[in-house]
Order: structure tokens, then C-alpha cells, then sequence
């Protein structure tokens, strides 16, 4: 899978993303662009309500060093993300 751009996921990225809509337990993917690829930097868990962890977004990124989150929301169906990008 690559974009427009002809940056690429990693394999290990597309897995964990397919995992995580299968399993519900993540929260939070932050990802970054190594190499022209886009990889899985981190993950987290959830630990509340999207509210409660969305006020860690903060802990998540760096100054000056760019990223995507994906940021599952408490929907119905609970694979609904959101993306923000860093």
C-alpha cells in the first residue's frame, strides 16, 4: 500500500493496524516516516474514555518531529479513527 507521494507502509504497520480493528484495545497509533516509510513508532492502549486519553496527546508527539496519530473514537462501530497529522 503506498500513497500518491510513493511512501509505502511497512508490513509490521498494516498488520497492527488490522489487529487493532479486530481487537479493540488500541488507542493511539503514532506514526512516523522512516526511510520513505511510513512505520508503527508506538502504540497505546486505551485507558478511558477518548476524552481522558485524548488530554495525553500531548505525551504522544515531540517538538519539531513529525507524525501521524490515529486515534480510535468511542463509536459504534468502534473501528472509527481519527487522523491527525503532526
Amino acid at each position: 500500500m503506498s500513497s500518491v507521494s510513493g511512501i509505502a507502509a511497512t508490513p509490521e504497520l498494516v498488520s497492527a493496524f488490522a489487529d487493532a480493528i479486530r481487537n479493540d484495545d488500541v488507542r493511539v497509533f503514532k506514526i512516523s516516516i522512516v526511510n520513505e516509510t511510513l512505520v508503527n513508532d508506538q502504540t497505546w492502549p486505551k485507558s478511558g474514555d477518548l476524552m481522558h486519553d485524548f488530554e495525553r496527546i500531548q505525551t504522544y508527539v515531540e517538538d519539531n518531529v513529525p507524525a501521524y496519530l490515529l486515534v480510535r473514537l468511542d463509536t459504534t462501530p468502534t473501528s472509527e479513527w481519527l487522523a491527525i497529522s503532526y
